[in-house]
């Protein structure tokens, strides 16, 4: 499918330390997730991942502002974490990262010391 291509795309450039040129990709794989299931049809979709490597595509580019809401989708997942564990942890740390860029030291170390 069109999204497995476009997040491979994505993923590839971010392994290759070209974060700038995963974001287009990333963007294109995530405006193509289809709607995510409740939890009576517990569905093991790529949400999680894709969102989390779009905000660290974006931060990685400078982007931190348009990063933390990926990142904020994956904290805020829900019983789709427990199938992407790396990425639900991954995603405070870069949000406290991101705070602390910002000079929110306070709301930084919340985060930080719940990774």
């Amino acid at each position: 499918s069109e999204r497995l291509i476009s997040s491979a795309r994505g993923l590839v450039a971010l392994a290759r330390g070209d974060a700038a040129a995963a974001v287009k990709p990333l963007q294109d794989a995530a405006a193509a997730l289809t709607p995510r299931w409740g939890m009576g049809g517990i569905n093991r979709s790529s949400h999680l991942p894709i969102w989390s490597a779009l905000g660290q595509a974006l931060l990685e580019s400078g982007r931190p502002d348009e990063a933390r809401p990926w990142f904020e989708k994956v904290a805020g997942s829900g019983y789709e974490r427990v199938f992407q564990p790396i990425d639900f942890v991954r995603s405070f740390y870069y949000l406290g990262r991101i705070y602390e860029q910002q000079g929110d030291t306070a709301k930084s170390r919340r985060l930080l010391c719940m990774v």
